[in-house]
Order: structure tokens, then sequence, then C-alpha cells
């Protein structure tokens, strides 16, 4: 001996191991043989120059996964006869399809919006995939385009009218069915807020749904005392569809501003959001002349209020003293003289 090796492939889940066994399943592999004296026993994955495993001749498989698919060799070794032979064993390992399905949007050169969905399928037996929206098939057309092998669809000249709603791709073999969905929905802004950074320069920020097909922002605004008309609104910058905040410079400190954001899906404009406004960049402080002007006020307003004090403590001596020099006047006649003064 040793006489060709026998492989034995035991799953307590599996009913036909030796066709294949499905992913997470424990797989034991018993290999035997004649030899006197007793054989040594070596695992080897794949070709003879493998890392060989475990030298026993029993090897257990725990939780198999995709990558553990393969040849398994058994050697057998008669130390005393120097003498080796090895049985091959394949293991096939099945799995029900498992599906990342994830989006991509582009804006053209032209200017059109182009959506790509990709379907990432791990399974074996491979998938069978057909795309939805809804409950309708899709086919390639000359909007749609599926590829060769139906993992990506692509939807050219994106309409917020017509292409929004909800897609999903179905991925089947014969171990189940897998059918993730994604919505496509018209942008909406949201959040909007704007904070006046100085005299000249505003922050604006905003947030969007991740279901929203977007390619750019337009940040606009107008002066708060114009009327709210669509022709109103000037843009100041163009945002990428990454962008969730801009500053914006070279405004009129005197004015207030109304700001809004207006998304767009290729060239399509979509709702804008809420307008969000600031107010004139006034001052706390006064200015040197300012200041100068209320001091010199105040200096010349106290002046006038002495001068009329002095003015009326001398009248009132008059009165006084024109009385007491003339005792023989009846008070009534003071009075009169008092008021004449």
């Amino acid at each position: 001996g040793p006489d060709k090796p026998t492989v034995n492939i035991v799953s307590p889940t599996d009913p036909q191991p030796a066709r294949f066994v499905l992913v997470n399943s424990t797989i034991n592999l018993t290999c035997s043989t004649s030899s006197e004296p007793p054989a040594q026993y070596l695992w080897s994955v794949g070709e003879s120059s493998d890392t060989n495993v475990p030298s026993s001749p029993v090897l257990i498989l725990d939780r198999i996964q995709l990558d553990q698919a393969g040849i398994y060799s058994c050697i057998v070794t008669n130390a005393r006869l120097s003498r080796t032979v090895r049985t091959t064993q394949m293991i096939t390992v099945y799995v029900a399809p498992l599906v990342i399905l994830s989006r991509r949007v582009v804006r053209e050169t032209q200017g059109d919006a182009t959506v790509t969905l990709t379907c990432e399928v791990r399974s074996n037996p491979a998938s069978i995939i057909h795309w939805f929206k809804g409950e309708k098939v899709l086919r390639s057309n000359e909007k749609l385009k599926i590829s060769p092998n139906s993992s990506e669809i692509q939807i050219r000249n994106f309409s917020l009218e017509t292409d929004t709603g909800n897609y999903s791709c179905s991925c089947r073999n014969p171990l189940g069915e897998n059918r993730p969905s994604l919505t496509l929905t018209a942008p909406l802004v949201m959040g909007v807020t704007v904070q006046r950074l100085n005299r000249t320069a505003a922050s604006i920020a905003w947030e969007v749904r991740g279901s929203d097909v977007v390619t750019s922002f337009l940040v606009q605004s107008q002066v708060s005392t114009q009327r709210a008309r669509s022709s109103s609104w000037a843009t100041l910058h163009e945002a990428g569809m990454a962008e969730r905040a801009v500053t914006v410079t070279q405004l009129q400190e005197e004015q207030g501003y109304s700001f809004r954001v207006l998304p767009l899906t290729g060239t399509q404009p979509g709702a804008p959001s809420p307008t969000q406004s600031v107010a004139p960049a006034v001052d706390n402080q006064l200015s040197v002349g300012a200041i100068a002007g209320i001091v010199v006020g105040c200096l010349v307003g106290a002046l006038l209020i002495l001068l009329l004090i002095i003015l009326l403590i001398r009248c009132t001596c008059n009165v006084i003293a024109f009385c007491v020099s003339n005792m023989s006047v009846p008070l009534r006649v003071c009075v009169c003289v008092r008021e004449s003064l």
C-alpha cells in the first residue's frame, strides 16, 4: 500500500453533498485507504503546491463559503515504501442570490441626466436578472439600455415627469429569488439655512433626500425689498450634485437679501426651496463722526438750558428789587410789572 484513497463527504444539512453544498453548511470529508504500516494523511486544496491543511483522515469545513469551493485532495503516504497516492474531490458551494442595488447619476455633456442602476449579485449557480419599474418588466430601447449580462440599466435623458418611481432587479437561481428595490424621486431641497458672515458675504446650506435625482443646484438671491417675482431671482452660484453648502460674496452691506436653492436634474428645474432672508449689515457701534455730533449737540443743549436758567434768575431778581424799592405800590402792580418783565 497504500491503495488509492477514497473520500466520503457528509453534511447534516445537504442531501447530496457530493454534488453541491449550501453556503454556511458544515462539511466533513473523510479519507480512507489500506496501508501497512498505516498511511500518513495530508489534505490539500487545488494543486499539490498549495498549502497543506491538517494531517488527519478527517477534514472539517465549518460554515463553508463560496471562496472555499474547489478541488480538495487527500494525500496518503507509506513512509516505509516512500509511496504517495492522491485522490481529488470537487466541492461545489451553492448560495441563493445576495444582491446589492445601487445607483449613479451623471450629467452628460449635452446637459441631460443619465441614471445608472447597478445590480451586484453574488450567487451560485449564476442568477437570471430581470429589471422592473413597479411591476412592469423593463427591456432595452432608445431610452433604456440594459447591459449584456443584465447587471446594469441606464436611463438616458432622465425625465422628472415620466422616469421617477420604484425600480427593482429580480435575481433568481434554483435556490431562490432576491428582488431589492430603490426609489428615484424629483429633487426636494430642505433645511435651508442662511447666515451673514460679514458685510458682504453669507453662507447658505441645504439638504436633499437620498432618493432625489439631482445633478446641480442654483443658489439664487433677490434684494428683500423687491417683489417676489420669478424673474427677479439672480443666480449667484451653481453647486455640484455633491455640494450642500456655499459661500456667496459681493453683497451690498446696506441691503437685506432673500435666498433660495433651485435643484436641477440635467436642465430640468425642480421645485425651489423655501426662501430664507438676512437683514442688512448694520453696525451696532456708532461712527466717530456720529459720536462727535451727539457730544456737540449735548453741549449746545446744556448751554441753552444754562442761559435760560440765568435769564429766569435775572428776571426774578428784577421783580423782587422793583417791589422792594416801591413798597407803596400795591401787590397786584408788582405782579403786573413782574409779568411785563
